[in-house]
C-alpha cells in the first residue's frame, strides 16, 4: 500500500463557508507531498524532464494499460504508462474470459517497481462468466427472473423441456443479440418454493412456443444431469453483458439480496466473494502488489436488470419476483452494502475500495469504501456538462464520507447510442472536467485519449512540453466559487424564513435552520421554495442540509436530493407526477423529472424540447396509452397557484403520426382541476384524430389566487380502442399579464441537479446556466420520509466561476454558456502566470505558452490550466 500518497490527508484544514462568507466546503483529502518519481527505462524523454514530486493533477492511466498489456513488450508498456501516477484495468477473466494472463503479470511487476503509483484492480461487480471460478458458489447464490414450471417429467438424459410458458425465455438476446438464456431447474420444498440445493444448470439452444418446449444442453456449468418430476420450477437466470464480440454466454449477476437463498453452509453470495477477493489481495495472493479495487457497474438502487423480457426478478429466491423490493426495502441494496462491508474487514484497512457512483443506482456505502469511479462527469451521456454542480456535490460528499483515506476518481468518457465515444469531443470539455477533478481532489483517468493516438497524455497533466507529471505542486487553498460573492438574490441562513415553503411537508422551525419532516402518507419530502425573482441569465445556489437517516437502512447511508427549478408559467418543466388508469380500476403512478417512464402496462410518457409535427414543433410531452390487458388513460399533473394577472390556461394538443397497420381512432384529451374540499373539475375535453398540432386556451379566473392541482389526460377514447394511440401536449403554459418580465431558459440548462445529505451538515451547490430573468419556483425532493434540517439556502444570479490556486500554477473553469472575463488580479494579488506550451495534436491555440495579463478571457464550457511565474 502506497501510504506515502496519502500521509496527512485527515490534517488538510475543511473551510466551512455559510452563505455569508466566501463558499465551498471541500472537506476532501491532499495528498502529501511524494518522492520523486524513479527514472522510467525506454522513456529517456519523462526521464531527462526530471519527473518531480507528486503532486497534481492526480492522473492515472484507465484500461488502455489493460488493452496494451501483451500488445507491446514490458519495457515499452512501462514506459507508456509512467508519466502518470498509477494504472487500473482488468487483469482477470471475470468478464472477460479468455483474457490475456500478461495483464496480471504486467500490472503486478509494474506494482512492484513503482511502489510510489497507484495499482488498482478494475472488476464487474455485479456479474461473472460462468466459466469463471466458479466453484463455492451454489445455483442460489445467482438471480434468477421468475420462472414456470414443468408439464412433464424430465429424464436425465432428455434435452427436451417441456414448459408451462415457453414465452419468459429468450434467444438471441444480451449487448450483442447472440447469447441465450441459461437456465436454472430444480425440484420444489414442501412449502411450493425452489429448493436451489438440488439444481442443475442448462444452456438453452431453441424455443418452441407451440408446443411449448426448450432444447437445452444438460448439466452445464459444472452441474449434473438430474430427473425431475413433473411440476419442477425452471427459471432463466438475470443476464448481464456478454462484453467482447465473440463472447455469446451471459454474465450471471450475484443475488446480492439481504434475504437472498444460502448455501448448505449458511453462506450468501456476498460471503463467497468477500472471501475470494479478499484472499486475492493477502500477502500470498496473486493481488498482493496491487492496492485496491474498483468493483464496476455495482448496482445498488432499485434493482434494474438486463431485462429486455419484462421480466420481474426474484431476489429472495422463492419463485416469485419482487425486482429487489420486499415490504417496501431495497433489500438488494442492503445485500450490496453488507457485501462491502465484509469484504472491508477481510481486506482491511491498508487496501483501496472503490465502485461506482455515478448515478442514483449506484453505490451507496458510504464510511465502508474509500470512494467512487464517476464514470462521465456527471455521467457518461451529459456532453455538455450540463449538470457540472450534481458532479462537483457528488465527489466532494464521497471525499467527506468515505472510509479513510478517501480516493476517487473520475473516467473522462462519453457514451451514445450505447457506444463510447472516442472522438468529437473539444479540447474545452476535457479541460472542464480535468478542472473538476483538481477542485475535488479526484484523480483523472480517461478512455478519450489525445487524437490520433493509442494512448497519451494530455497536455495539462504534465504541463504539455515540460512532461513534468505532478506540475501544480500541492494546492494552496479549497476551490473558490466566484458566484459566492455576488449580490444575494435570497438568504435563508440569516432570516429563518419559511414563508416561502409550500408543499405537503411538516415545516418547524429551529435555532439552527428549518425541520422539513414529510407529510403523513408520503414516502419522500417534496416542497417548493415559490417565486424567487432571477435577476440576471444565470442561476447559482448554495444549500446546507442535514437529515436523520432512513429508518430502515443503515445509518451511515445518506439519502438523495434532488434541486430543480420550474417557472410558475411553464407547467411542463420540473417535477411531475405521471400515471396510468386502466378501466378496471388499476391505477401505477410515478414520480417523473424527465426520463422515458414505461409501466409494465404499455403505456409510455417522455419529455420532448421540440416535437414536430408536419412542420411544426413544440415543447411537449408525448405520450401513449395502456394497452396490454384492458385500455384506459395515461396523464401528468402539476399543483399551481393561480395568478390573476396569469389564469389563461393555453396549450396544444396532437395525435403523433406513426407507422400502423390497423387504423387508430384517435385519443381524448382531457384536463380536470382539483381544489382541496371540492371534486374534480373537468375544463376540457375533446376527442381528436387531426395528426397535426391543435390550440386551446382555457379560462382560469375562477380559481385565482387559489392553490389547485391541474391533470391532463390522453384517453384511448370513447371506443376503448388503444390500437397506435399515440398523443402529445404541447406547450402547456399559464398566460396572460403577469410574466412579461421573464425571459426563456436556454436549451442546456439543467432542470434537476442533485447531492446527498446524511447526519453531519453538508454543502452543496447548484448552478443552472441560461435560466434566463424573472419568476423562479425552487423544487425540492428528497428521498425517504425522515426529518432534514435545512440551515442554509441562499442564491445569486451570477455565472459560477471556480478556480483553485496551486503552488506551482492555477485551474480556472467556466462552466457557464458564455464567455467570461475574469481579473487575475483580484483573484491572485501579486502572482503572475502564464499558458503551458502544447504540443503538436493538441490544443496549441489555447496552451500558446503566452504570458496571461491581468484579465483572462475564458471561453464557455471551458477550463485553463496556467502555470505560476516563478
Amino acid at each position: 500500500m502506497k501510504l506515502k500518497l496519502w500521509i496527512g490527508m485527515a490534517g488538510v484544514a475543511l473551510v466551512v463557508i455559510a452563505a455569508f462568507l466566501v463558499f465551498y466546503k471541500m472537506n476532501s483529502p491532499v495528498p502529501e507531498k511524494g518522492e520523486n518519481n524513479e527514472a522510467v527505462e525506454g522513456s529517456e524523454e519523462f526521464a531527462a524532464s526530471g519527473a518531480t514530486k507528486q503532486g497534481y493533477p492526480l492522473t492515472m492511466a484507465f484500461r488502455s494499460s489493460e488493452a496494451l498489456a501483451g500488445k507491446m513488450n514490458y519495457d515499452a508498456w512501462r514506459a507508456t504508462f509512467s508519466p502518470l501516477q498509477g494504472i487500473v484495468g482488468k487483469v482477470l477473466g471475470e468478464e472477460h474470459f479468455d483474457g490475456s494472463p500478461q495483464r496480471l503479470s504486467y500490472f503486478s511487476q509494474y506494482a512492484k517497481e513503482f511502489p510510489e503509483k497507484t495499482v488498482l484492480l478494475h472488476y464487474n461487480g455485479t456479474a461473472r462468466d460462468p466459466r469463471y471460478e466458479h466453484n463455492g458458489y451454489f445455483p442460489g447464490h445467482w438471480l434468477h427472473y421468475e420462472g414456470t414450471y414443468l408439464t412433464e417429467e424430465l429424464d436425465a438424459r432428455s434435452m427436451t423441456v417441456h414448459v408451462e410458458n415457453p414465452g419468459l425465455f429468450l434467444m438471441n438476446t444480451g449487448r450483442n443479440k447472440n447469447a441465450n438464456d441459461d437456465l436454472t431447474i430444480c425440484p420444489l420444498l414442501p412449502d411450493g418454493k425452489p429448493d436451489w440445493n438440488h439444481a442443475e444448470h442448462l444452456r438453452l439452444t431453441s424455443i418452441d412456443n407451440k408446443s411449448k418446449t426448450l432444447q437445452v444442453v444438460r448439466g452445464a456449468y459444472g452441474t449434473a444431469a438430474r430427473s425431475f418430476e413433473a411440476g419442477a420450477y425452471i427459471a432463466p437466470l438475470v443476464g448481464h453483458g456478454p462484453f467482447g464480440n465473440m463472447n455469446n454466454i451471459m454474465m450471471w449477476m450475484y443475488n446480492y439480496s439481504s434475504g437472498a437463498p444460502r448455501d448448505a453452509d449458511g453462506k450468501s453470495a456476498g460471503d463467497i466473494l468477500a472471501a475470494e477477493m479478499g484472499g486475492l489481495f493477502k500477502p500470498r495472493g496473486v493481488l498482493a502488489s496491487f492496492d485496491g479495487v474498483e468493483f464496476d457497474v455495482l448496482y445498488t438502487g432499485r434493482f434494474v436488470a438486463n431485462n429486455t423480457s419484462g421480466l420481474s426478478v426474484d431476489t429472495d429466491g422463492d419463485g416469485k419476483g419482487d425486482d429487489g423490493i420486499i415490504g417496501g426495502v431495497n433489500v438488494y441494496r442492503q445485500g450490496v452494502v453488507d457485501f462491502l462491508r465484509k469484504l472491508r474487514q477481510t481486506m482491511g484497512s491498508n487496501k483501496l475500495i472503490l465502485a461506482d457512483g455515478d448515478s442514483e443506482f449506484t453505490q451507496r456505502a458510504f464510511g465502508i469504501v474509500n470512494g467512487i469511479e464517476m464514470e462521465g462527469m456527471p455521467n457518461t451521456h451529459d456532453l455538455k456538462i450540463r449538470e457540472w454542480s450534481t458532479g462537483l456535490n457528488n465527489l466532494l460528499y464521497w471525499n467527506r464520507s468515505s472510509y479513510p483515506p478517501n480516493f476517487s476518481y473520475i473516467n473522462h468518457k462519453f457514451v451514445e447510442n450505447g457506444s463510447d465515444i472516442l472522438a468529437s469531443v473539444p479540447f474545452s470539455t476535457t479541460r472542464l472536467v480535468m478542472a473538476a477533478a483538481v477542485f475535488t481532489d479526484s484523480y483523472f483517468t480517461y478512455g478519450l485519449v489525445p487524437p490520433g493516438q493509442a494512448f497519451g497524455v494530455w497536455d495539462e497533466l504534465w504541463a504539455g512540453a515540460k512532461k513534468q507529471s505532478g506540475w501544480l505542486g500541492q494546492p494552496t487553498g479549497s476551490a473558490v466559487h466566484l458566484a459566492s460573492q455576488a449580490p444575494e438574490l435570497l438568504n435563508v441562513f440569516s432570516d429563518r424564513e419559511a414563508g416561502n415553503i409550500v408543499g405537503d411537508v411538516k415545516i418547524r422551525k429551529e435555532a439552527d435552520g428549518i425541520r422539513l419532516e414529510a407529510a403523513d402518507g408520503a414516502d419522500a419530502i417534496h416542497f417548493l421554495w415559490e417565486d424567487l425573482k432571477v435577476s440576471g441569465n444565470d442561476l447559482f445556489l448554495m444549500l446546507r442540509m442535514k437529515s436523520e437517516p432512513m429508518s430502515k437502512y443503515t445509518d451511515n447511508m445518506a439519502r438523495m436530493v434532488r434541486v430543480g427549478w420550474e417557472r410558475p408559467s411553464d407547467l411542463m418543466t420540473g417535477r411531475l407526477l405521471v400515471g396510468t388508469v386502466k378501466r378496471l380500476g388499476e391505477r401505477n403512478e410515478a414520480e417523473n423529472n424527465g426520463r422515458m417512464w414505461k409501466p409494465d402496462n404499455g403505456a409510455t410518457l417522455s419529455r420532448e424540447s421540440g416535437l414536430d409535427i408536419n412542420g411544426t414543433a413544440h415543447p411537449a410531452i408525448r405520450f401513449s396509452t395502456p394497452y396490454r390487458k384492458g385500455s384506459g388513460y395515461t396523464y401528468w399533473k402539476k399543483t399551481i397557484k393561480v395568478d390573476p394577472s396569469a389564469a389563461e390556461l393555453h396549450f396544444y394538443s396532437a395525435v403523433v403520426p406513426r407507422p400502423c397497420k390497423a387504423k387508430p381512432d384517435g385519443v381524448t384529451f382531457r384536463v380536470s382541476i382539483g381544489e382541496s374540499g371540492h371534486p374534480d373539475a373537468v375544463v376540457f375535453a375533446e376527442h381528436q384524430t387531426a395528426e397535426r398540432w391543435v390550440e386551446h386556451t382555457v379560462d382560469l379566473q375562477p380559481w385565482t389566487g387559489k392553490r389547485v392541482e391541474l391533470r391532463f389526460e390522453g384517453d384511448s377514447g370513447p371506443a376503448d380502442n388503444s390500437v397506435c394511440d399515440l398523443g402529445a401536449w404541447g406547450g402547456v403554459q399559464l398566460t396572460g399579464g403577469g410574466q412579461s418580465g421573464s425571459s426563456e431558459a436556454d436549451p442546456d440548462t439543467p432542470s434537476t441537479l442533485r447531492t446527498w445529505v446524511g447526519r453531519e451538515p453538508f454543502d452543496s451547490t447548484f448552478y443552472y446556466p441560461g435560466i434566463g430573468s424573472g419568476s423562479v419556483d425552487l423544487t425540492f425532493d428528497i428521498e425517504s420520509t425522515e426529518p432534514v434540517l435545512l440551515s442554509a439556502l441562499s442564491a445569486r444570479s451570477a455565472p459560477d466561476i471556480v478556480y483553485r490556486g496551486f503552488e506551482h500554477g492555477a485551474v480556472v473553469a467556466n462552466p457557464s454558456l458564455a464567455p467570461q472575463k475574469i481579473d487575475m488580479k483580484k483573484l491572485f494579488p501579486g502572482q503572475a502566470f502564464q499558458r503551458i506550451q502544447g504540443t503538436p495534436g493538441q490544443d496549441t491555440a489555447t496552451n500558446n505558452g503566452q504570458p496571461v495579463g491581468e484579465w483572462l478571457e475564458l471561453g464557455p464550457k471551458d477550463a485553463v490550466f496556467l502555470l505560476r511565474d516563478e
